[in-house]
């Protein structure tokens, strides 16, 4: 727990000082350092293990385990080295770098969409986990970002298949925003939002999601049926106080192709969320989703000092507060849940690093 902590405290001061004295040198440092702590990490993340098995015996393994590209890298690696170590830092590298990159392109305020993207756990945290699927998450959040910006569609379609090969998740998120992207682009009214957020939460109450996926997963889908859970009234509370607090800030916010396509991003991925978190294999798509309130986020919470109306600007000074705060316990709550957890395997504490040992201190 203090490695994450000095960890996080580091990348705060390092991000302030490039916020303030407007030098990126501080930033990538804050990357760099970031990319380390994360590539280089030894025995850390649920599924650790099975990565270091699909590295030793890739030759072994089916495409219907690991998708082409992500056994094409491997199979690359396999060739220099039998270290998975190596491996796992280029995934994290590929990672991190790809997100860094969508953030440069369309966020106004890159300092502190990278300090969020850091402190939300289902996006740094468990891409100690889910090596493939953040892999495939941050070429798709490149090249959506990418087509927000410039709407081009071969940029689009090449790194959303990069993705696909290192996801097969990613195909069902290419087909829906390829045929559906222009009903992200409107900005609806907050009646319409407040409409479908109260339908998600009815629905999941009724359990009509748990209802026709246990009608579809049949054969060894059925399987899956055992991993589906509960979701807490606090969480769902949670989601639909931040989407809440999302819909009355955006009636502040200017109305641009990028903001409403970030604003409806943001607000259906609240939706799925609350609607099939006692899924996780539906409700991991909003790991993807989630990844663009890196960028609404900060647009939302700056403040303009030049805002007459001092209720609104008290208002803004709380609740940015609030959310910022919230952010910052987010790891913390992991983290605490995850030491007092009596799993067996590698978890994400007790954290340990490859470089500690390559220097001498382990």
């Amino acid at each position: 727990m203090e490695t994450y902590l000095y960890f996080y405290t580091i990348e705060l001061i390092l991000l302030f000082l490039s916020s303030i004295r407007k030098n990126s040198f501080f930033f990538f440092i804050a990357v760099f350092i970031s990319i380390l702590f994360s590539g280089f990490r030894h025995n850390v993340g649920y599924d650790y293990l099975n990565y270091v098995y699909f590295y030793e015996a890739y030759n072994e393994i089916s495409f219907f385990e690991i998708e082409p590209l992500f056994k094409l890298v491997i199979s690359i690696f396999r060739y220099f080295t039998n270290d998975h170590h190596y491996f796992l830092f280029f995934c994290s590298f590929v990672t991190i770098s790809f997100i860094v990159l969508g953030i440069r392109k369309i966020s106004v305020y890159q300092e502190c969409s990278y300090m969020i993207f850091l402190l939300i756990p289902s996006l740094f945290l468990t891409s100690f986990s889910i090596v493939r699927f953040a892999l495939a998450m941050s070429l798709f959040f490149y090249a959506l970002a990418s087509y927000i910006r410039g709407k081009n569609k071969i940029i689009f379609s090449i790194f959303s298949i990069c993705s696909i090969g290192c996801h097969y998740t990613m195909l069902y998120m290419y087909i829906f925003f390829l045929f559906a992207n222009s009903f992200f682009y409107v900005r609806y009214s907050s009646f319409f939002y407040c409409f479908l957020l109260f339908s998600s939460i009815l629905l999941f109450y009724i359990e009509v999601p748990i209802f026709i996926l246990q009608k579809l997963l049949v054969g060894k889908y059925l399987a899956y049926q055992e991993q589906m859970g509960s979701m807490t009234n606090f969480k769902i509370f949670f989601v639909f106080l931040f989407s809440i607090f999302i819909i009355i800030e955006s009636r502040y916010m200017k109305s641009t192709i990028e903001n409403n396509f970030l604003l409806n991003v943001v607000l259906f991925n609240s939706m799925i969320v609350m609607l099939f978190y006692s899924f996780p294999h539906v409700a991991r798509i909003g790991y993807i989703l989630s990844m663009f309130q890196v960028i609404l986020i900060p647009n939302m919470i700056s403040i303009d000092r030049k805002e007459k109306n001092k209720g609104r600007l008290y208002w803004k000074y709380i609740s940015s507060s609030l959310l910022i705060g919230s952010y910052f316990l987010m790891p913390i709550i992991v983290l605490w849940t995850d030491i007092s957890s009596d799993r067996n395997g590698f978890k994400f504490t007790p954290y340990d690093n490859f470089l500690f040992y390559m220097v001498g201190w382990k």
